[in-house]
């Protein structure tokens, strides 16, 4: 069981061992353990100075892509809590996603801002926006999450009108990654193919 860790301390600690082992492989682009929490830093930084702290759930609408790997652990390094919104989902679902979390923040690309529901979140481009999210620190940003705070809240489609918010910890993801490496004996060297909802 993880005691103590959270989604992004892990990540942190296999940066620290192997800064340039390829942390991405999306299409051409190859993205190194050190370049992508360098990445996600300066994305929790910036979100830090719009309020994001344990508790505070971030929407995020992005395409697959290695801004939506970045944004997501900047997210948590941040001490948030993301929403997935995937843009293909009607606008009425997003709009009850959005306005049911009181999600303040939102992250997406500029191309996908027209198809979001009006909303009262400070909207963040993360194409448009990176030189402004450029210049904030590259360093781990000190963060008060805890293995009990949330990472996610998703919202899974059921029988009912409305859908209703999943929470996970931390912990839980710990755990599952723990549990995927030991049963399986993967090693740094390995590569896995994870094919799995955002």
């Amino acid at each position: 069981y993880a005691d103590t860790e959270t989604i992004h301390t892990l990540i942190e600690q296999r940066t620290a061992i192997q800064p340039e082992a390829p942390a991405i492989i999306f299409r051409d682009e190859i993205v190194s353990f050190d370049e992508l929490n360098k990445r996600a830093n300066q994305i929790a930084h910036y979100l830090i100075t719009y309020g994001a702290a344990p508790g505070t759930i971030v929407g995020l609408c992005l395409e697959r892509s290695v801004d939506l790997v970045a944004a997501l652990l900047g997210i948590f390094k941040a001490g948030a809590a993301y929403v997935p919104l995937d843009p293909n989902y009607p606008n009425d679902r997003l709009e009850w996603m959005l306005t049911d979390t009181q999600a303040p923040l939102l992250i997406t690309h500029s191309k996908l801002q027209q198809s979001l529901p009006l909303t009262a979140a400070k909207m963040i481009c993360i194409d448009t926006q990176w030189s402004e999210i450029s210049q904030y620190p590259d360093t781990n940003p000190e963060c008060m999450a805890t293995k009990d705070d949330l990472p996610r809240i998703l919202y899974p489609s059921g029988s009912t009108a409305k859908p209703k918010a999943v929470t996970t910890k931390h912990q839980d993801s710990c755990n599952l990654a723990n549990a995927q490496s030991h049963t399986f004996g993967l090693s740094p060297d390995d590569r896995m193919l994870h094919s799995s909802s955002l």
